[in-house]
């Protein structure tokens, strides 16, 4: 219903953002319900087959599902609490939690490798100095915030942006003032900080690190990323069940 999602429903050559998107809500879903329907402490084997599946045929759809193991660590700390959100608690768990998840990013680095060198093979990778790329990222990432919740002037083709030095420097610090309150809140609001980190990483592919195409900023990169945008604003919706368990 967004107006941000107009690219990726309504032309047909994005339709994969639908596609590859359904796919991966399947592969959380069934991850969800492995530990779930766990027996002592394994998952359910089957459900995680499942969802290493679903990953891969969401791969096939677009590449754009690369960051969807780190959605995967997110959910052990929110709702599945396999850790706790302490530092002490998150080094611990976390060697643990990788290891378990290197199939899954087995995938996502051959995804990556084949999208990189497709486009690298019909020239579609943009040369753009590093320190203009860098400069742009917190710039793109509060320009999709904006869009997301002042959803006008919409275009299918925008201008690259040029921030100015002070506009780098503003933006990051409104992204690192968001992610400090989210961290601060964790405990009686872990939805922003899951939500957020959703956010980010599954924009991170898009965001103007590596240029894919004569596009830096677009309203289709943000078909899956708001889906964080989603979670952080949960506890608008309470469902009366103890937060620290499911939303």
């Amino acid at each position: 219903l967004h107006p941000l999602r107009v690219e990726s429903v309504a032309w047909v050559a994005e339709r994969k953002d639908v596609l590859a998107g359904f796919f991966g809500l399947l592969c959380l879903g069934a991850y969800v319900h492995a530990w779930h329907r766990r027996t002592s402490d394994r998952p359910r084997r089957s459900w995680t087959v499942a969802a290493l599946l679903f990953f891969a045929l969401g791969l096939l759809a677009k590449p754009s599902l690369v960051p969807l193991p780190g959605a995967l660590l997110l959910l052990d700390l929110w709702p599945l609490r396999r850790m706790e959100s302490a530092p002490r608690s998150i080094l611990r768990a976390a060697p643990r939690l990788l290891v378990e998840k290197i199939p899954f990013f087995l995938l996502a680095a051959l995804a990556s490798y084949a999208a990189t060198a497709a486009h690298r093979t019909i020239h579609g990778l943009t040369e753009v100095p590093l320190a203009t790329r860098l400069s742009a990222v917190p710039v793109h990432y509060v320009f999709y915030l904006w869009k997301t919740f002042v959803p006008r002037h919409l275009s299918p083709l925008y201008p690259d942006l040029s921030p100015s030095f002070v506009l780098t420097g503003l933006t990051l610090l409104l992204l690192l003032a968001l992610i400090g309150a989210a961290w601060q809140a964790r405990n009686r609001h872990p939805e922003w900080l899951a939500g957020g980190l959703f956010f980010l990483g599954f924009l991170a592919p898009a965001i103007g690190l590596v240029r894919f195409g004569v596009q830096s900023i677009a309203d289709r990169f943000t078909y899956l990323p708001a889906i964080g945008i989603s979670i952080a604003l949960l506890f608008a919706w309470p469902t009366g069940r103890n937060r620290q368990g499911w939303p």
